[in-house]
């Protein structure tokens, strides 16, 4: 069954989501919002849902892995409690059908637009985040004899860092000419490709990541936001696997630094020592919340001083894989490398070379760390 309008409307009633009456009375809303697989939003009074279908055998997949995450996570004994409200609500997987029923977080905005929209960088929001990476990290770190390594995918390392040491066939299928010209340059830079040969040696299975962390994937449930109530879910968590919990906190950093260097205009117009002064988002106004939320993932995790200098500075190391990612996406949809990607390759080259000095003068973490 292909999800339509008509089909998920019969779907949602068989199943007891919606009733006849409410459809009949048009209390019942239907948008669809489809990307890469068919998603739905259907709005019924005060309950709303999130129906996403997998068309392609890698949908498929995806759609699967993320029922796989959302059901333990909300009914193993560990994690249901401590994760409740921090992670959109699990409805229903239909494996026959490849349909996949969650929460919709309603007329929820994500925290890459609220910052873009008030140009504020609020420390709850921040600490918000390190409260769920912390607590899901800590929840479900891999211990001996553990069985987590039977139910989730284990993931050696990002994808699309293995891609670019070793390109495949579908990296020039599905590459835009301006994604290949960055690939092409990271290749022919001998510093670049050695760091990016080290991830082997550095990547550890540790705990359950979700692996495609953004501030666009946290959301504010604007139901129940407050002035004194700021709950914020983590979604989308099609990608989670078994991997390095350092990946996500270094995705983090990577989201907030892309924020602040998207937002500085580049421009012939403007001598380039300069454009840092014009940022729309200054460092020294986003430093606050990276260390709040930093803060508040190593007491989330208990770590003591010396695990979270050393884990700090294996994050910062991956903040620079991360933003190099960050570049190839955003070259994606256009037609040439930008000066923003050029912007955001030359920072990952000096995060890479000097880590230490990234943590205090860029990300403005106030933690003394030992070289």
């Amino acid at each position: 069954m292909l999800l339509t309008y008509n089909t998920l409307t019969k779907y949602m009633i068989e199943n007891g989501f919606i009733s006849i009456k409410s459809f009949v009375d048009g209390v019942v809303t239907l948008k669809d919002r489809s990307r890469r697989n068919l998603n739905y939003q259907v709005l019924s009074g005060e309950d709303s849902y999130l129906v996403k279908q997998g068309l392609d055998k890698e949908r498929i997949s995806s759609i699967a892995n993320e029922a796989t995450i959302y059901n333990f996570l909300q009914k193993n004994q560990e994690t249901k409690v401590r994760m409740e409200g921090l992670i959109p609500r699990f409805y229903k997987y239909d494996p026959k059908e490849n349909i996949l029923i969650i929460e919709l977080v309603r007329d929820g905005k994500n925290l890459q637009e609220r910052y873009v929209r008030t140009s504020r960088f609020s420390l709850k929001d921040a600490q918000s985040i390190g409260v769920i990476l912390g607590t899901l990290h800590y929840l479900t770190k891999i211990k001996n004899n553990n069985d987590y390594l039977h139910i989730f995918k284990t993931q050696p390392q990002p994808r699309f860092l293995s891609h670019l040491r070793n390109p495949n066939i579908q990296i020039f299928q599905y590459s835009s000419s301006a994604s290949l010209q960055l690939i092409k340059i990271i290749q022919q830079n001998k510093e670049l490709t050695r760091f990016l040969n080290e991830f082997n040696n550095m990547w550890k299975l540790e705990c359950l990541i979700h692996s495609d962390v953004k501030l666009e994937n946290f959301v504010i449930d604007s139901n129940i936001y407050t002035k004194d109530n700021n709950k914020i879910k983590l979604v989308d968590w099609e990608l989670a696997s078994i991997g390095d919990p350092a990946w996500d906190i270094g995705s983090v950093f990577c989201s907030y630094l892309s924020l602040w260097l998207f937002s500085i205009p580049i421009s012939d117009e403007i001598p380039p020592d300069e454009f840092m002064k014009y940022a729309k988002f200054p460092i020294e106004k986003i430093q606050p919340a990276i260390n709040s939320f930093w803060s508040m993932y190593v007491h989330c995790m208990k770590l003591d001083h010396t695990i979270s200098q050393k884990f700090l500075v294996k994050a910062v190391k991956y903040t620079s894989a991360r933003l190099i990612q960050t570049g190839y996406e955003f070259s994606q949809s256009r037609g040439g490398l930008t000066g923003h990607v050029v912007c955001l390759l030359q920072l990952s080259i000096n995060i890479m070379k000097r880590p230490l000095d990234a943590i205090t003068s860029l990300l403005g973490i106030k933690e003394s760390i030992s070289p």
